[in-house]
């Protein structure tokens, strides 16, 4: 995450991704310039990381290696749209689509990643409207489940 100055604002790109290899615990460097790093998610067949830097409102495609855990080829796969909030925490449902927790928006948002500048549509979370993050849950992993968070003014009931 990007360095926060005394008056509040953020040091622009001065964050980087990094890897943590299970087997020899070494850290190793793998993508530059992030501000503020947040969702991660894995496509159905582990060929494709999604990353999120929510200050630029960007999801960053990668093409993953399942056998080293290294990533290769970054792209840009959405550029969310700021009326949508600023995504946060992501998960990927059973048919492949990206689900973007918008911050500020009170909405969850999807996307098919076959088809990235297609807006599917969104889910609005009544009573909150910071969400941070989602996964999906139940027997058939068909009940979306999110968190949020409260700012000091917060007045809404679900908020936090």
């Amino acid at each position: 995450m990007a360095k926060q100055n005394p008056d509040l604002s953020l040091e622009k790109e001065n964050g980087s991704l990094f890897m943590l290899s299970a087997g020899s615990g070494q850290v190793s460097f793998q993508f530059p310039k992030v501000t503020i790093s947040n969702g991660l998610a894995w496509s159905n067949d582990h060929k494709t990381m999604y990353f999120v830097d929510s200050d630029k409102l960007v999801v960053y495609a990668f093409d993953f290696n399942a056998e080293d855990g290294s990533i290769s080829n970054s792209r840009v796969l959405i550029n969310h749209d700021s009326k949508l909030g600023f995504p946060d925490g992501m998960a990927i449902d059973r048919q492949g689509r990206l689900w973007i927790a918008g911050f500020s928006s009170g909405q969850v948002h999807c996307y098919d990643p076959s088809q990235p500048d297609k807006f599917l549509g969104s889910i609005s979370i009544p009573g909150a409207s910071n969400i941070t993050s989602c996964c999906f849950g139940g027997e058939n992993l068909d009940e979306i489940y999110v968190t949020s968070a409260s700012l000091k003014a917060d007045p809404l009931p679900n908020a936090g």
